[in-house]
């Protein structure tokens, strides 16, 4: 049985507070075969919704679910981190708000991003293991570069992106526990 999605809800209907400056028009584009098995991927998002995955299995269960798909703040891993997770939980009896939130701009043309991505994957030691290993995006590519999205995504909802916003890291949690 096929999940569609209930609705989509702009966040920010009069335009979101901050403006994220060099973006294009939102890109949807297909992942390299090995990184993310042809999946869909978003990058330029400027705009933020949430879409809302309704229960298809006829039996709710009452809890819902924000699903953040990630990208490193470059992109958004859309079909695999967002719209799969959104369609087992709606499965599955949940409710699901898949959050799509503003990433940093990328060239306009594929060839470019292309281009730009190849000279950060050469920025990437692979010969760091484990503990030495990268363990965030601030461990491979320069805060100043992500910042103004992240301080954005704050606007748009995600728990991360506060934690992040606000400099914690490294699985600090924001989250309440519940009782």
């Amino acid at each position: 049985m096929a999940v569609q999605s209930e609705d989509v809800i702009r966040l920010w209907p009069e335009g979101p507070p901050t403006k994220l400056e060099g973006v294009g028009p939102e890109i949807e584009f297909r992942g390299p075969v090995g990184t993310a098995g042809d999946a869909a991927m978003l990058r330029n998002v400027s705009e933020p919704t949430l879409t809302v995955f309704q229960p298809t299995n006829g039996k709710h269960n009452g809890i819902g679910v924000i699903v953040c798909p990630g990208g490193g703040w470059r992109i958004l891993a859309w079909e695999h981190e967002g719209l799969d997770v959104a369609r087992w939980l709606a499965a599955h009896g949940y409710t699901a708000f898949l959050l799509k939130y503003r990433v940093r701009g990328t060239p306009p043309t594929q060839a470019e991003y292309d281009a730009e991505m190849a000279k950060l994957y050469l920025q990437i030691d692979v010969n760091r293991k484990g503990r030495k290993a990268p363990r965030a995006m601030s461990d491979i590519v320069p805060y100043e570069s992500i910042r103004a999205a992240r301080e954005a995504a704050v606007d748009d909802g995600g728990a991360q992106s506060r934690s992040f916003a606000s400099g914690r890291r490294n699985g600090a949690s924001i989250l309440p526990r519940s009782a």
